[in-house]
């Protein structure tokens, strides 16, 4: 039997850096630290962009755990939009401006291979 594990963190565009640091502290980091002991286990994980920009400014350390886990093959990244939009209520050329900034923020930092 096979079972998929995905796990997707989001904040709302805008919301408060105190709540941004208190899911840090008591959520992602937590969790990241926690599966990273257990290589064995393997999943899907989604930051929203503005998540991933958090990171990359306030936590650089899980970015550097992220990419360790990635480079193992524990952990797929998964990309979206970056700034969590519904992509059927927004003009195509936007749609693809979202996908865009995503697949480059996770292609910067993890050395994924991109379709160009």
């Amino acid at each position: 039997m096979a079972f998929l594990f995905a796990v997707h963190n989001h904040q709302p565009l805008g919301n408060f850096s105190s709540v941004f640091d208190l899911a840090y502290h008591q959520a992602y980091w937590p969790f990241l630290q926690t599966v990273s002991q257990f290589p064995g286990f393997r999943f899907a994980l989604h930051f929203s962009g503005f998540l991933w920009e958090y990171l990359e400014k306030s936590h650089p350390e899980a970015l550097e755990l992220i990419r360790k886990m990635k480079e193992a093959g524990q952990v797929e990244l998964l990309g979206g939009g970056f700034y969590e939009p519904v992509l059927v209520q927004i003009p195509q050329p936007d749609r693809l401006a979202q996908l865009q900034l995503m697949e480059d923020f996770l292609a910067r930092h993890f050395k994924l291979l991109t379709k160009r």
